[in-house]
């Protein structure tokens, strides 16, 4: 994690065996798996990071021990999220059934927030994955985030 400017110390994880977000992971449910730890933090539980393009086995197979009934990949649109997203989804298939989804061009999940996050990821898996729905919060209403000026008034309780 000395990348991030946190010290090496001994007997600590190194960023190959960590996942943001993992806590909140539910078994048989869905995990998003997002780049950034920005990322999976704005979005909320059942987002997932492995602190970047690169998901390593380790992070993979720590992912399987949650058990979620699927892995969808919504990394950022630019050339090492696409890269990355692939290598996920490689390291990820032996373990669980496993999407990659697009961001819309210049936006990464952070810019989305977490309701355009899960429609951009239901357009991709939510008609296999009924238990995508449980992941919403129903309280946030639906806004066009197209511009900056939608989200002003974005609430999250």
């Amino acid at each position: 994690l000395a990348h991030w400017g946190f010290p090496a110390m001994s007997g600590t994880a190194t960023k190959r065996e960590v996942l943001v977000g993992l806590h909140a992971a539910r078994r048989g449910e869905p995990v998003v798996v997002v780049e950034g730890s920005i990322d999976a933090v704005v979005c909320g539980p059942g987002f997932v990071s492995p602190l970047g393009a690169g998901l390593s086995p380790e992070q993979a197979a720590l992912l399987a021990t949650a058990q979620p009934s699927e892995a969808v990949i919504l990394f950022d649109p630019d050339d090492a999220g696409r890269k990355g997203a692939q290598r996920a989804r490689e390291r990820l298939s032996p373990y669980m059934r496993t999407t990659v989804a697009e961001c819309p061009p210049g936006r990464d999940p952070a810019d989305l927030g977490r309701e355009h996050a899960l429609s951009i990821v239901a357009d991709y898996a939510g008609r296999r994955v009924p238990a995508l729905g449980r992941l919403r919060r129903p309280t946030i209403r639906r806004h066009d985030l197209r511009s900056d000026i939608g989200f002003g008034d974005l609430k999250v309780p």
